[in-house]
């Protein structure tokens, strides 16, 4: 699915808001570090590494992107690096390996020095559910659902008082917005229960299509004008193995 081409520009908090990308796969891994707790910024192009070509002349490589972690995390959850990044497809790998493998290896070494580490990403790591739901929550996030109107934040706490009652049973948003208690319509409610999810507040497998039959359960929490701000044991933890992309 991932051909030549593609560029263009997708918003993301992390990097500043608008930030360009040259390829499908680069603005696919970009919506994920958006949406990776383990990520809290990360620069598009952020600097040039210098290296020789296979004729020996002088130049330099740009990496695709540098991401850093600056909170520890506590429990099981790993503390990552800063790391930089090379995005390519493998069809890229394939067809232009050996005028890769010079820029690969001089940006290995310099990130090397100074104690950071540097990882090549392909389309492989990206499963198209996962990414296909994060794309979907990423549009509950952000200021225009953490600066809340009052009556927002009512909608959010009457939400809350029904998960919270379920105390550790599972749910399903269908059943959430059923038993929902309050007078708004069920149009006004629906994005801020999937706010819930985008804000790590509710866990659910995101390997599998996210729909509102979906089961899931509660693992922070939330209250009236701010998002979850829950210690990271207390947050959904959408690190699965399967789709661990730092690794």
């Amino acid at each position: 699915m991932y051909g030549r081409g593609n560029t263009g520009e997708v918003h993301c908090y992390k990097a500043g808001g608008l930030v360009h990308h040259e390829s499908a796969v680069e603005r696919d891994f970009f919506r994920i570090m958006e949406w990776d707790y383990t990520v809290d910024t990360f620069v598009v192009q952020p600097f040039q590494v210098p290296y020789k070509r296979a004729d020996g002349r002088p130049t330099t490589y740009t990496p695709d992107c540098f991401a850093i972690s600056y909170k520890l995390f506590i429990g099981t959850a790993p503390k990552y690096e800063p790391t930089a990044f090379e995005i390519k497809t493998r069809d890229d790998l394939r067809e232009n390996w050996e005028d890769l493998k010079p820029k690969l290896r001089a940006g290995r070494n310099f990130l090397a020095e100074g104690g950071f580490r540097f990882r090549l990403l392909t389309e492989n790591r990206i499963n198209q559910v996962f990414l296909t739901n994060i794309t979907f929550l990423l549009k509950f996030r952000g200021p225009r659902f953490m600066l809340r109107t009052p009556a927002e934040a009512k909608v959010i706490d009457r939400l809350m008082a029904y998960i919270r009652g379920k105390s550790d049973a599972d749910f399903t948003p269908r059943e959430v917005l059923d038993n929902y208690g309050g007078p708004e319509t069920r149009e006004q409610v629906i994005p801020w229960m999937w706010n819930l999810y985008a804000d790590y507040v509710l866990h659910c497998d995101l390997l599998v299509p996210l729909t509102l039959d979906t089961v899931s359960w509660r693992r922070g929490d939330a209250g009236e004008g701010f998002a979850n701000a829950g210690s990271p044991d207390f947050r959904a933890d959408w690190r699965q193995p399967e789709n661990d992309w730092r690794r």
